[in-house]
């Protein structure tokens, strides 16, 4: 069993996590703005077509992605997702070889910071939304599950990633 804690990806490059938090503020506001003009001048049911054609979107440049990686066990996943998470966010995570199996417990996630800032939750909620397809994307293997989430004001978000073959 490994653990990785995020402040030590970080912690030698305080200005690439500066421009990086920089940017996704930037992007919760232009999403936040968008979609709520959107709503009011459309309706409600324009935040769901708006959710619909993000997680599309996001499936098939995450497809595009993931095809790349040749290793689709759950540590190769997680290898993949720390690199995406490393500057950004403050998680622990655990990973057990035996079970093939990760747990995540993610204390800090600037999308969620943002939009919850910003009031804009419910389109902040588009990314929490893609965890589950993700996963399945990668590898049909590859399972989530998340009790908590950030963006609805838990504490944390506990992802936990497992290798569906293995679960009895």
């Amino acid at each position: 069993m490994h653990k990785i804690i995020s402040e030590e990806y970080f912690a030698d490059n305080p200005e690439a996590l500066r421009r990086e938090d920089s940017v996704i503020m930037t992007l919760c506001r232009i999403y936040t703005g968008t979609l709520r003009a959107l709503e009011e001048k459309f309706g409600p049911e324009v935040v769901d077509v708006a959710r619909q054609g993000f997680l599309e979107t996001k499936l098939i440049a995450d497809k595009e992605a993931f095809a790349k990686i040749e290793d689709k066990t759950v540590e190769a996943y997680c290898s993949w997702l720390n690199s995406t998470l490393h500057l950004t966010h403050k998680f622990e995570m655990t990973y057990d070889e035996e079970k093939e199996e990760a747990q995540y417990d993610i204390r800090y996630c600037p999308w969620a910071n943002y939009f919850r800032e910003m009031g804009g939750e419910k389109y902040g909620m588009y990314f929490c939304d893609a965890d589950c397809p993700m996963a399945e994307a990668f590898d049909a293997n590859l399972g989530f599950n998340r009790t908590k989430m950030l963006m609805s004001g838990d504490e944390c978000c506990n992802h936990r990633y497992f290798n569906k073959k293995k679960v009895k």
